[in-house]
């Protein structure tokens, strides 16, 4: 009985690690408010991901989508054309970084 029930204990701490683990990130999650100009109805992804300080350089944009480690919304993209369109909130996940980003 005692094995059983230390079994179950140690699940349940596993699921409580797991979920305060993941509940952080949520926490710590940056948000950015990206503002288009008027003549401008979207931005290229691999603009947005230097505009919010993601990477460095655009040719680092193209080489971390190539290798597709970017994720909107949690959708895997491999498209170096995506286009984000004005007033749109998503969430962007690149490697380890993650964040909210609107675009208005």
């Amino acid at each position: 009985i005692v094995k059983k029930y230390n079994k179950i204990k140690e699940a349940h701490i596993t699921k409580k690690n797991f979920f305060m683990k993941h509940i952080k990130k949520i926490n710590d999650m940056k948000k950015y408010t990206i503002k288009l100009n008027n003549q401008e109805n979207n931005i290229k992804i691999i603009h947005l991901l230097k505009e919010i300080n993601f990477v460095k350089s655009t040719s680092e944009s193209l080489k971390m989508i190539n290798q597709k480690a970017l994720k909107i919304n949690n959708e895997k993209i491999n498209n170096i054309n995506t286009l984000i369109q004005k007033n749109t909130k998503i969430i962007i996940k690149l490697g380890k970084k993650i964040g909210e980003i609107n675009i208005i």
